[in-house]
């Protein structure tokens, strides 16, 4: 296919614009940021709400506005308040429940004129996490379906003396979409596709070992939160997901755990 770009016919004909000093008849209001297409309405609270990632401790909000936030229920404590070059403000706030696998977090704002319901957030909120158990499975569980980025598995596991000639490998189960796999601090390899095991044999010692997974999935979870045509429902699945295998080889017999 070929793409020819034809010209376009200008005339002064069409719509025009005529000043007038009656504000409602105008509509619309110009304000330091952009246009107030509400300017007679005296409500400018918006209510956002969503659930947290896993193990949430403090929060950052970007806001055109000011803010009052609750987390379960919980008003949440502004820890401060700093007012950044496009004229948003950045909230900080801490939570001193104990950090759940997700909540609800709750945001009222009362929006500065032109900024209503999604423009009165600047930026996305950013989360501070503790670290938090959670099962093996899709990140979505999580509340995490629009997260793209990495996440750290962690597992102390406890192993006798291997014997002579004997190897030990860690298999996964399924990957989404890429892992990098430490032993004892140390990399045992980066795994982009099936089979996704590798040989850990030189890495472990007799008693306590530390296993490290890091998992990264793609943009497409991100991508799916926007209007997007590239992204589709079935490429937004990440994480780890059961079993995973220690199997120990000798000779020709091998053995599971």
């Amino acid at each position: 296919l070929r793409l020819q770009l034809e010209p376009v016919q200008r005339t002064r004909a069409g719509l025009s614009l005529r000043a007038t000093q009656n504000q409602a008849a105008r509509g619309l209001e110009l304000v330091a940021n952009g246009f107030d297409h509400r300017p007679n309405q005296n409500d400018q609270i918006t209510w956002l709400r969503c659930l947290t990632p896993p193990g949430t401790n403090n929060l950052r909000v970007h806001v055109r506005g000011t803010l009052d936030a609750w987390l379960d229920g919980q008003a949440l404590e502004t820890v401060s308040t700093s007012t950044n070059t496009d004229g948003s403000r950045t909230v900080e706030l801490a939570t001193t429940i104990p950090p759940a696998l997700t909540s609800v977090l709750a945001l009222r704002i009362d929006a500065d004129a032109g900024h209503y319901g999604g423009a009165a957030l600047a930026q996305p909120i950013t989360f501070d996490c503790h670290a938090k158990t959670v099962l093996l499975g899709d990140w979505a569980e999580f509340s995490l379906n629009n997260y793209s980025g990495g996440a750290k598995y962690h597992q102390h596991i406890h192993l006798e003396p291997l014997k002579a000639g004997q190897r030990l490998e860690l298999r996964l189960g399924e990957v989404v979409a890429a892992a990098e796999i430490k032993v004892n601090g140390i990399s045992a390899g980066i795994l982009l596709t099936a089979p996704w095991s590798v040989d850990i044999t030189q890495l472990v010692h007799a008693g306590q070992n530390t296993l490290e997974i890091l998992i990264a999935n793609t943009v497409a979870n991100e991508f799916s939160n926007l209007p997007s045509p590239y992204v589709n429902s079935a490429q937004t699945k990440s994480g780890l997901f059961e079993p995973i295998e220690l199997i120990w080889f000798e000779s020709a017999i091998n053995s599971r755990s």
